[in-house]
C-alpha cells in the first residue's frame, strides 16, 4: 500500500473553506459528492477520514481548552478552476504527495490560473501540477475505493 492510510473504523468527511465538515456513511456517497461538487466552476475540497473524538489528557487541557479533540487523517486536497485542477495526497505522517500526470500532461494553464491553483503557496502551481480536472476526479475516486494513491500518476513528496 503506497499511501499508508489505514482502514480501521472511520467515516469519510469533507470540508471546504465555506462549509463545516460533511460526513458520509459510505464511500459511494463520498464519490457522488466529490463528482457533484467538482461540477462547479472552481473550488477547493479536503477529504479526510474521521475516527471519532478522543479524550485529551488532563495536562493538555491546560494549554488547549476542551476535553475532546477530533481524531482525523487527511487523505487529499483538490483545488480546481475551469478544466484545470491540482491534487495533493497525504500519507499517515502528513507528508504531502503532489500529483503530476506525465501521460496526459497539459501545459496550457495560464499564469492567472496557476496562481489561483497554488495550494498554500506564495507562488503559482507549476505547469506540471496543473492536471485535467477529469483525471483528478478519476484519481480521487480510485483512492476512495482502494485507499492508495493511483499508480498512473507521479508524485513529488514534500515532508
Amino acid at each position: 500500500m503506497n499511501s499508508d492510510i489505514t482502514n480501521d473504523s472511520f467515516k469519510w468527511a469533507t470540508e471546504t473553506e465555506d462549509t463545516d465538515p460533511i460526513f458520509f456513511d459510505n464511500s459511494d456517497q463520498l464519490k457522488e459528492y466529490v463528482e457533484q461538487i467538482m461540477h462547479q466552476q472552481d473550488g477547493e475540497l479536503a477529504v479526510f477520514k474521521y475516527f471519532g473524538k478522543t479524550r485529551r489528557r488532563w495536562w493538555s487541557r491546560i494549554f488547549i481548552p476542551g476535553e475532546y479533540h477530533w481524531s482525523v487523517l487527511y487523505c487529499f486536497t483538490i483545488r480546481w478552476i475551469e478544466d484545470f485542477a491540482v491534487l495533493m495526497f497525504y500519507d499517515a505522517e502528513a507528508n504531502e504527495h503532489r500529483a503530476f500526470d506525465q501521460l496526459n500532461y497539459i501545459s496550457d494553464a495560464s499564469e492567472d490560473i496557476r496562481i489561483r491553483l497554488g495550494i498554500d503557496e506564495y507562488s503559482p502551481a507549476s505547469p506540471e501540477q496543473c492536471l485535467q480536472k477529469s483525471r483528478v476526479l478519476d484519481a480521487c475516486q480510485e483512492f476512495i475505493d482502494t485507499g492508495n494513491r493511483p499508480e498512473w500518476l507521479n508524485y513529488e513528496c514534500r515532508v
